[in-house]
């Protein structure tokens, strides 16, 4: 889980390099501000509602996983929806990435540092995944050993 968790991270961080170097090196040309100040205002929309939106989609998806289920049939919810969560807030940080090609402009990659601290705060470990599911002892054990 982690794994693929931390591989989801990987493209926020290649992905913000590689359109800097592009960008400041002057490969995708001149700055073109006939758009920047509409994508602008869409990014302050954007990027909160997706993360938002993200948070809330998980929250609301725990709260419909049974406690009776057994262990490993709530760690596939559990990572179902920690996916779910992480491809949101992916989703904010692509728009200001497509936005900043657009644009040649830097600003929009500001939003990546902030993605990036999201998902390294709200990464899963043994003690995030046991208070999400309000796991019983012995299953949080499970959860932490592993």
């Amino acid at each position: 889980m982690r794994l693929i968790y931390y591989a989801m991270m990987a493209p926020i961080i290649v992905f913000s390099g590689i359109v800097y170097f592009l960008v400041t090196t002057g490969a995708l040309g001149e700055p073109d501000y006939s758009i920047a100040v509409l994508l602008q205002q869409i990014a302050m929309i954007t990027v909160p509602v997706c993360l938002a939106a993200g948070y809330f989609v998980f929250k609301s998806g725990l709260q419909k996983i049974e406690g009776k289920l057994p262990l490993d049939q709530k760690l596939q919810k559990y990572f179902v929806l920690i996916l779910i969560r992480a491809s949101i807030f992916e989703a904010a940080f692509f728009f200001c990435v497509v936005a900043t090609i657009l644009t040649r402009e830097l600003l929009f990659l500001t939003a990546a540092p902030i993605v990036l601290f999201l998902f390294l705060l709200l990464r899963p470990n043994g003690t995030s995944i046991s208070a999400d599911l309000s796991l019983p002892p012995e299953e949080s054990k499970l959860v932490h050993d592993y």
